[in-house]
């Protein structure tokens, strides 16, 4: 998402509320439900950067964000549209290294919980055999 609005951002330099808008209507960020309220907030009148807000707080209440990643995308938010477009593209490079970052530490958190569940499952199957004996 991020590395799209930086190519939209910096080729075609739309006002947000239609940046935001394009961006909802793209079909592999349907997993971002927050992109269709904020557009659609912004359609209703509301700043950009207050329905950027409520949206994230709303719809992104998902069990694959942590805490971490919403803060990001607060501040991702936060940043769009108050600089030059120098400015958004390094706010957009910036989140996209924070989001990288996030991704691989949740991957090893993935790893690690793998092997532990991995070894309980047969921890647990060795004790019902010995019940079950």
């Amino acid at each position: 998402m991020i590395q799209d609005m930086a190519t939209q951002i910096r080729y075609r330099a739309l006002p947000l509320s239609d940046l935001i808008g394009h961006m909802a209507e793209q079909k592999e960020l349907e997993c971002l439900p927050f992109l269709k309220q904020c557009a659609k907030r912004c359609e209703e009148g509301i700043p950009f950067p207050k329905a950027w807000e409520q949206s994230v707080e709303q719809q992104g209440k998902r069990p694959y964000l942590k805490e971490k990643d919403l803060s990001i995308l607060y501040a991702f938010g936060n940043g769009l549209g108050t600089t030059d477009v120098e400015g958004q593209l390094a706010n957009c490079r910036l989140h996209s290294k924070l989001v990288e970052e996030s991704l691989q530490h949740a991957r090893a958190e993935r790893d690690g919980m793998g092997r532990l569940y991995s070894t309980l499952g047969i921890l647990a199957g060795i004790g019902a055999a010995i019940v079950l004996a």
